[in-house]
């Protein structure tokens, strides 16, 4: 249907053919008798019917209203909105009251239908400011179309298929007329169809009736709204359309609309999944896709059961509806179709017409294996889709010697082997058992190195590195030589960065689980590319994407390299800690994190890493203790960040990464060899407050717990105050040490700075006194007399040296003025 207006000219002819049968011969003789518009309006109508000696003459009313509707055969004015209700109203009473003429009904469901044709036509605007009621104006006309549908009388049926296609048609045009738009939001026209279609049902009229599907597609229509999807879920609405189902056969076209409402609703309302997990919605749309799989031959039919799938795909992602789906009978019978008639073909007892290689019955396979995933999150439905071969099927896809998929074409064998590395993905930490029983992890390593496509190769990285999350993973993955593998690939620069990414996490996660594979590291020559993916990291650490990248490969340096002997010689003695403490000036705070502990235990096991440590020196020339003593007041802020949590997915302020705990641990490390006369004056204080921060959080901690008492107002016991107390006097006896080490310090800088300026002072003197004796002698001495007079008179107006000593220059709180200094010399 169009969504815009139609022209004038066409809407007259569409009017013209759709009224002639519905205006009686007495309209038309009438339309040609006008004389003049304005000698028909619905005022004068309305001051008959409420003349108290002429409000039951209803042939005259009808004839009068006959003129009127004849006039407006271009659409009904924008001011005409209160008159077009009372129309409506006034028809509607007369139908419903019993005591009224026949001849009378009749004739009002005449006027209706004359009505309804010229509501097709846009409204008429008689003065510019018609346009700001327009919205109003639509809303008195969708309202009165809405009255008509909720009539139930057997007379005014032949007219309300009109007025549902009417409504259709308005609703259609919505989606881009603003003000229709508002017109339809503010409208009962929902409840109204749905009131209409619980009368026809009540009627027992059949659902394959014209009525019946013209009130569907109005419902149809304005479920695409958001407004009206909430209504139809929050008001019982969705359970009149399953009644309509239970009504119908799966072949009825009423099924696609209520099949095609229940999708937009879905869409647009995601809520709705919630209501629709009815068992009795459930099983309604089951029922159907049996009965099209056993019936359903026709790709129309297919397709319906396709998109009901689709339905039950929405319904299976929410936890609430899982265990129903189960009940119901749903999973058992799409693990048999899906799967049994793959591997067990003679085992399969449901009734099912041959599958074929459609595109229809290739999507009900992908769709059914997508609805057995989600269904896999639930942990009373996990046990019977394992028991039923859903890993066993999916294993067999992925293999390249495997023949279950040999019906399908080649581009249908890449999808489904896709959909199969994305389940697997989840089951090999879900069962981990049942995947190691199917030898899962050797599969996924033969895929890995026979397959050239990228797709494919990017899915068994990632389905590998899920699995060597679990120990059992990790175990069959080095059982499976996975090690060289994964170091070949880390270093291979035509593999894709996401692809080394994942065989990076892979190498680290064996070596976590399995003690046995760090040999098999550096036996495979695993140390030295670990530092050649180091230098890669330095020389790339600007390039955003590579974050990831570089994380893992810190975290494969820590996992691999530190605890192993021999491992940690080589790695120290090809740079691999001045690696580790570039980058740590150059990347963001969350790989720091990881820098930060790797290097922590570095040192802890290897006194060399901190001889190496201490040799290193940034971009500023400044040592190791000096930039972490910056790095800690950068951090100083910072709220706490759990150790090696990868942040992937979670979006934390730059400043919340506690990197305090980790630079404590490595200033720690160093202890006595810091050289203390090599930092400032304000490093030097700080260093002593990071000395004393394992005392501090204890002190912050026994805080937390008096203010928490306070707040759920407890009175600890006498033990427990005594302790409290005691705590609170070492407390306060360390920070009296922490400000008596700072003034210690405070003073010595005072007598450091004041001996460096006496110094000062005293080489300005001393080089002030060397320049007056050498001004004393004369460069050149000359015969010429006036140059030998004014020699003399030079050196009689010149003067010594003043003897100004430092004690005579001002002193201000123990620091001398330099600036008066030089002022006086």
């Amino acid at each position: 249907m169009n969504a815009s207006f139609t022209s004038t000219n066409s809407l007259r002819e569409d009017l013209q053919s759709t009224t002639r049968s519905s205006f009686s011969k007495e309209v038309l003789n009438t339309t040609t008798s006008i004389k003049s518009p304005s000698d028909y309006t619905f005022q004068k109508v309305i001051s008959l019917i409420n003349d108290k000696y002429s409000f039951d003459l209803y042939d005259r009313h009808y004839a009068e209203f006959q003129k009127v509707l004849a006039n407006r055969e271009l659409g009904f004015y924008v001011d005409e909105k209160d008159d077009v209700t009372f129309l409506v109203n006034y028809c509607v009473d007369i139908i419903l009251e019993g005591e009224k003429p026949l001849e009378a009904k009749e004739n009002c469901i005449k006027l209706l239908d004359a009505f309804v044709s010229l509501c097709f036509i846009p409204l008429r605007e008689r003065k510019a400011s018609d346009s700001l009621i327009k919205a109003d104006s639509y809303l008195s006309i969708v309202n009165s179309l809405g009255k008509i549908m909720r009539l139930t009388v057997a007379i005014a049926k032949p007219i309300q298929v009109t007025v549902a296609k009417c409504l259709s048609d308005l609703i259609e045009k919505s989606f881009d007329i603003e003000y229709l738009q508002k017109a339809v939001k503010n409208s009962d026209i929902l409840r109204d169809a749905l009131n209409a279609i619980v009368n026809l049902t009540n009627e027992k009229e059949k659902v394959d009736t014209e009525i019946f599907l013209e009130t569907m597609t109005v419902i149809m229509c304005l479920s695409k709204y958001s407004e009206f999807s909430e209504i139809l879920t929050r008001e019982g609405g969705l359970n009149i359309l399953v009644n309509v189902l239970n009504a119908s056969e799966f072949n009825d076209m009423i099924v696609f609309k209520v099949v095609d409402t229940l999708w937009n609703v879905v869409e647009v309302f995601p809520k709705s999944t919630l209501y629709l997990g009815d068992i009795s919605c459930v099983t309604s749309l089951f029922n159907i896709i049996q009965e099209i799989n056993c019936k359903g031959f026709r790709t129309k039919d297919k397709e319906l059961r396709n998109d009901i799938l689709i339905l039950f795909s929405f319904l299976a992602r929410e936890p609430e509806n899982q265990t129903i789906l189960k009940d119901c009978g749903l999973l058992e019978y799409l693990a048999a179709v899906s799967i049994g008639l793959d591997l067990y073909p003679d085992a399969v007892t449901v009734q099912y017409s041959l599958s074929s290689t459609s595109n229809e019955d290739f999507e009900m396979k992908k769709l059914s294996w997508t609805i057995l995933f989600y269904l896999t999150f639930s942990d009373s439905c996990l046990p019977l889709i394992v028991e039923l071969g859903f890993t066993l099927l999916l294993l067999e896809t992925i293999n390249e010697n495997g023949t279950i998929m040999n019906k399908w074409n080649e581009n249908q064998k890449w999808e489904l082997k896709i959909i199969a590395l994305k389940v697997l993905f989840m089951l090999s930490v879900r069962v981990p058992e049942e995947f190691s029983k199917e030898q899962g992890s050797r599969i996924c390593l033969e895929v890995l190195q026979t397959t050239k496509d990228e797709t494919i190769l990017g899915g068994c990285y990632n389905t590998i590195m899920n699995i060597s999350t679990t120990v059992i993973g990790s175990v069959d993955l080095f059982n499976a030589d996975v090690i060289p593998i994964m170091l070949d690939a880390c270093v291979d620069t035509g593999v894709s960065l996401n692809s080394r990414t994942d065989a990076i996490r892979i190498v680290s996660n064996v070596c976590s689980h399995v003690i046995e594979s760090r040999e098999a590291f550096k036996f495979n020559g695993g140390v030295t590319k670990s530092l050649v993916l180091l230098e890669s990291c330095v020389k790339d650490y600007n390039q955003v994407e590579k974050d990831e990248f570089i994380f893992n490969s810190v975290d494969c340096v820590w996992s691999c390299v530190v605890g192993t002997e021999e491992s940690e010689k080589i790695f120290i003695d090809g740079d691999g800690i001045h690696y580790l403490l570039t980058l740590l000036t150059l990347v963001n705070d969350w790989i720091k994190l990881s820098i930060l502990g790797c290097l922590a235990d570095f040192m802890n096991c290897s006194m060399q890493a901190v001889d190496e440590v201490l040799t290193w020196k940034g971009r500023n020339k400044e040592n190791v203790v000096t930039y972490l003593i910056k790095l800690w007041k950068e951090n100083e802020s910072a709220k706490s960040v759990k150790d090696r949590f990868f942040l992937e997915n979670m979006e934390v302020d730059p400043k919340d990464y506690d990197l305090q705990r980790k630079i404590y641990h490595v200033l720690n490390i160093i202890g006595n060899r810091i050289d203390s006369s090599a930092l400032s004056d304000d490093d030097s204080m700080e260093l002593v407050k990071i000395q004393h921060y394992d005392k501090l959080l204890n002190d912050k901690a026994w805080e937390d717990i008096c203010m928490e008492l306070e707040q759920e107002n407890i009175r600890p016991t006498t033990p427990d105050r005594e302790l409290i107390s005691e705590k609170f006097k070492e407390k306060e006896e360390r920070e009296n040490n922490i400000a008596s080490g700072k003034k210690d310090i405070v003073n010595e800088m005072q007598n450091r700075l004041i001996k460096e300026e006496e110094t000062f002072y005293r080489t300005i003197i001393d080089r002030h006194s060397n320049n007056a004796s050498t001004m004393q002698k004369p460069f050149n001495t000359s015969f010429d007399d006036r140059y030998t007079c004014k020699s003399r008179a030079t050196a009689k107006t010149s003067t010594a040296v003043k003897n100004i000593s430092v004690q005579a220059f001002k002193i201000i709180g123990g620091y001398v003025n330099r600036r008066a200094a030089e002022e006086e010399i």
